[in-house]
């Protein structure tokens, strides 16, 4: 077998169901494996941890015994009877000496101290008897100790086993924390650059204290024999502070984060200014060789030193107890080395296994593969012969079965996708989001756009902008839905060309009713939609014929009897009454009214007469370019009176900046009267008329829409679409001719009226006029 061949066989099911068994007996072992550690560790972790706090507590017990021995024998230096003299002696020196003598005198010994650079010199400064007792107990005293050192209350070295450098201890920490206490004290600290442990006691003189009492110990040798103590091949043990600082040997980072995970401080200990004292330990990530594996450190504080030092807020010490990782785990190591060798003997065991129960597997499978390529390269005639009769044989018979009812479906699809190539309507297919994936031919005929370019595109490259937002939303409505959508809308050819179409789309559902697939079936319809308008645009005109005809007629023989009847007698009415009103002028004003309430009478029947005439009798406007703003101011000549009268506020705006409109001035300025002498009949108490005017551009031609609004009572919704019909008023007076006159002039000059109105809330009446001449 060659490599190739050899690589396509292994990476076949014999191969995978190989690596299968494989990778069970692989997960076995790394589970099993995975119990063992983590069983094994905490086990460990559990028994190191107690057996290094055992051993903590033992160093802990030394390491007290040796602070608190060191400073009981500075007590006894303390509270001995030359210890005390020589303070009070130097504390009587300042007695009834003012602070300036002092201060004068400390640094005049301080200077003398400095400049005597001898041993000998300097100790024949201090007090001779109590300094040779100093020596001696110095000698006394175990190898670290440095010096012991006695100073008065201001800090001035009186006595000492050996010279320090300097003689004032003002500048020392110790000295600063000591000063001003009151009560008995033992101040213990190291300093981590001097590398010294500092150990103070006051001097009583009577009830005060007199002076100090200073030990003075070099730490690293002092706590050496603490931190020299070891267990096993690697244990160790660290004197640190709180801060996870070592205090003796070099800093380990382990000793901050085991410090890092302390226990909280009980009440007790925080009302006493004590760290926690009972030992702990924990689990710190190891940098070493068994990353895994963490190093477990026991951490045991210095319960009395604590106490001592917090006293002057010193952070406590405490002492660590740990040991190698490797050393530590060294059992669980080997316990998983042997886990490892058995494991790896199953795996091969297991995955030979897995390679036999795969060869038997996998040849009548190969079989049915074999078949299933004869099939998929176009042989139909290809069945699969399988002799076992198992889930694989199952698998061949109805493999054998689909072939049939594939090449069934075949023949079909092939059938339709003829009918789709020779279709005269074009034929799109999308997928849910509108991108095309085929194109019947008859769709590169209609909208010139090629196949190549239209499939994978989104459909939306044939949009022209002229068809309604709401059709769209009503087509996404339907799809998101899984419905069929039909309707009209407008599409733009490569050309540029826009054209109608009307458009079905057929939602493909899934098994589980999901939408996979669109089918759309495009038909051009620019014939028939010219022939619907032109037919509608021709009914319209001949309806609004027949109806203007039959109304003008009607009103043509009224307004004849009119004219020829009432003219003439209410002219003879009206002279005569003109004469009595002339006569009767200084008469008393009963007579008067009579005559005016009669003549105004008769003007308001000659007005119902020449609406009358005016509706039945319309003429052709004469047509001009008109100033917009002229034009208003026209019509308002006439009526900024009347709304004085009326205590109407009259706003106006938008007038000026606008184009001329192309309109017959006489009409437009019976329009604008019209509607301002309705508005102010609204307001009889007064109010506020706003007369507005602005460019519109929603329409192939520019428009100038004209508002007029008013805060009267409004209208009802009956009677708002009745507003414009002949003879329809809500008035006791008037014929209700002047708003259906308004809109026949406005429809002479091609444009469109409308009324905003809500009951009680004020009406807005508002009309359009066009800026370039049309045709109607």
């Amino acid at each position: 077998m060659t490599e190739g061949k050899w690589l396509n066989s292994f990476a076949g099911i014999r191969g995978r169901l190989t690596l299968w068994f494989a990778a069970g007996a692989v997960g076995a072992v790394v589970v099993g494996g995975a119990v063992v550690y983590l069983t094994g560790l905490t086990s460990i972790q559990g028994t190191l941890g107690q057996t290094y706090c055992q051993i903590a507590a033992r160093i802990v017990e030394q390491a007290e015994s040796r602070f608190v021995g060191a400073a009981d024998r500075l007590g006894v230096i303390a509270t001995d009877v030359l210890t005390a003299e020589v303070a009070l002696e130097g504390r009587q020196i300042y007695e009834k000496r003012p602070a300036e003598w002092r201060d004068a005198r400390l640094a005049r010994l301080a200077r003398e101290w400095k400049q005597e650079h001898g041993a000998e010199g300097r100790l024949a400064q201090l007090h001779p008897q109590l300094s040779y007792r100093l020596a001696v107990m110095a000698g006394l005293d175990e190898e670290a100790l440095v010096r012991f050192s006695v100073y008065d209350i201001n800090g001035l070295l009186l006595a000492a086993s050996s010279p320090p450098e300097r003689r004032l201890a003002t500048g020392q920490s110790w000295y600063r924390a000591v000063t001003g206490e009151t009560e008995h004290f033992v101040h213990m600290d190291a300093g981590q650059l001097s590398g010294e442990l500092v150990i103070v006691t006051p001097v009583w003189g009577g009830i005060e204290i007199a002076g100090f009492t200073v030990a003075t110990y070099d730490f690293p040798m002092f706590a050496r024999a603490i931190e020299n103590i070891h267990f096993g091949e690697s244990g160790e043990v660290a004197l640190v502070d709180y801060a996870g600082v070592s205090i003796g040997n070099e800093p380990r980072g382990y000793h901050i984060q085991a410090l890092a995970h302390r226990p909280t401080q009980s009440g007790a200990d925080v009302a006493a200014g004590r760290a926690p004292g009972e030992p702990y330990w924990v689990g710190v990530p190891s940098e070493e060789v068994w990353p895994l594996w963490d190093r477990l450190v026991c951490v045991a504080p210095l319960r009395s030193v604590n106490e001592m030092r917090a006293a002057f807020s010193l952070p406590p010490w405490a002492v660590t107890v740990t040991q190698s990782p490797g050393e530590s785990y060294a059992a669980l190591s080997h316990s998983l080395q042997s886990f490892a060798f058995a494991g790896l003997f199953g795996i091969l065991v297991v995955g030979m296994s897995g390679a036999l129960i795969a060869y038997r597997l996998s040849t009548p499978l190969k079989e049915l593969q074999a078949g299933v390529q004869r099939f998929a390269r176009g042989d139909r005639s290809s069945r699969v012969e399988v002799e076992s009769t198992d889930e694989i044989g199952q698998l061949a018979d109805e493999f054998n079965r689909m072939a049939e009812r594939i090449t069934e479906s075949e023949n079909e699809l092939r059938a339709f996708a003829q009918a789709v190539e020779e279709a005269t309507d074009a034929i799109v297919m999308a997928d849910p989001e509108g991108n095309s994936y085929y194109v019947n031919p008859a769709f590169v005929t209609v909208t010139g756009y090629g196949a190549d370019y239209a499939q994978g595109r989104n459909l939306s490259f044939l949009k022209s902008g002229m068809t309604p937002p709401k059709t769209f939303a009503e087509m996404r409505k339907a799809m998101d839905e899984g419905s069929p959508w039909r309707g009209e809308l407008w599409n733009r050819r490569k050309s540029g060309e826009d054209y109608p179409v009307d458009l079905s789309i057929s939602p493909i559902h899934d098994e589980d009713g999901r939408v996979v697939s669109l089918l759309g079936i495009h038909r051009d319809i620019t014939l028939a939609r010219e022939y619907r308008d032109a037919l509608e645009c021709e009914v319209e005109a001949r309806t609004r014929e027949i109806a203007e005809t039959e109304g003008l007629t009607a009103m043509g023989r009224m307004a004849s009897m009119i004219a020829h009847d009432l003219r003439n007698a209410l002219s003879t009415i009206k002279m005569n009454l003109q004469i009595l009103s002339r006569q009767h002028g200084e008469a008393d004003g009963t007579t008067r009214e009579h005559c005016e309430m009669s003549l105004e009478q008769v003007a308001y029947m000659e007005e119902i007469m020449r609406d009358m005439l005016s509706f039945a009798r319309p003429e052709r406007p004469r047509l001009d370019w008109q100033d917009v703003a002229q034009l208003l101011d026209d019509a308002m000549a006439t009526m900024s009176h009347s709304a004085e009268m009326q205590e109407v506020e009259v706003l106006r705006r938008g007038w000026s900046s606008l184009p001329k409109v192309y309109c017959d001035r006489v009409k437009i300025i019976e329009v604008a009267r019209n509607l301002v002498e309705n508005a102010l009949q609204a307001m009889p108490e007064g109010g506020r008329l706003t007369i507005e005017a602005m460019l519109l551009f929603e329409t192939d031609i520019p428009m100038i829409r004209f508002e007029v609004v008013d805060t009267g009572e409004g209208m009802d919704e009956e009677t708002r679409t009745q507003a414009f019909e002949p003879f329809f008023t809500t008035r006791g007076k008037g014929t209700g001719l002047g708003l259906a006159i308004v809109k026949r002039i406005i429809d002479q000059h091609n444009g469109a009226i409308g009324i905003d109105a809500a009951q009680s809330r004020g009406t807005r009446i508002w009309f359009t006029l066009p800026t370039e001449p049309t045709q109607g």
